[in-house]
């Protein structure tokens, strides 16, 4: 009969809605925990901080970052990455950014949230071969068996690196100052590249001459090494 409906063909349709609407509920909430994953909203500065690149990002920014990983939206175009994580309920909300190594992701301080910037560099000690263990004594003996001073300093410098990586949160209210009359013998290596690799590369700094000159002094922030050359 012209005109008429077919049931099954009504019905077909009705699934496949129900399916593109099943589909785009999980793309949905993969996009959702993403968002949340990566963007924590911070009280005080009325922004969120997004995690991989470490810095507070504007609503600008984050339809730059995630609008390309948003699922497509029922009625066209993508799902707004900016209202999706307004919206969420589950979003990690703090205080402010802090910096304490070897806490949680998200601390609580005197009853308020922070989120920890602190990245764990997940260091795994190696059994050296004998060839390194040999390089590594060699290089040892360079650097402090000159003469008495340096006897009694290396074992000291040592314990320290070694102290940093097993209390990573433990405050150490010292400056180590490491003097040579001649350059290239090491002491870039023993306080910025060792630290690097023992530390993670993002927990050390070596701010340039105009920094330290200068009239603040951030690139203490978050660091747990710092590296003041040729002062």
């Amino acid at each position: 009969v012209a005109g008429k409906k077919d049931p099954k063909s009504a019905t077909w349709t009705a699934a496949i809605s129900a399916q593109r609407k099943s589909d785009h509920t999980v793309a949905t909430q993969s996009a959702a925990d993403l968002l949340r994953q990566d963007l924590i909203f911070v009280t005080d500065q009325a922004a969120y901080w997004c995690v991989p690149h470490r810095l507070l990002v504007n609503d600008r920014t984050i339809r730059a970052l995630y609008l390309p990983l948003m699922p497509d939206a029922l009625g066209g175009g993508k799902e707004n990455p900016v209202q999706q994580i307004d919206e969420n309920p589950n979003k990690v909300i703090v205080r402010s950014i802090g910096y304490w190594p070897g806490r949680e992701r998200v601390y609580t301080e005197r009853g308020d949230k922070y989120f920890n910037d602190y990245t764990d560099p997940g260091i795994e000690p190696l059994e050296p071969t004998a060839e390194e263990r040999a390089t590594w004594e060699w290089f040892i003996s360079r650097s402090f068996d000159q003469d008495e001073d340096g006897r009694l300093f290396g074992p000291w410098f040592l314990n320290l690196l070694a102290f940093r990586v097993q209390c990573p949160g433990e405050k150490i209210s010292k400056a180590t100052l490491i003097h040579s009359p001649i350059a290239g013998n090491g002491k870039s290596t023993w306080s910025v590249f060792l630290p690097r690799l023992l530390l993670g590369a993002s927990n050390v700094s070596e701010p340039r001459h105009s920094q330290v000159e200068g009239q603040f002094n951030d690139f203490f922030a978050g660091k747990q090494i710092v590296h003041l050359d040729e002062i």
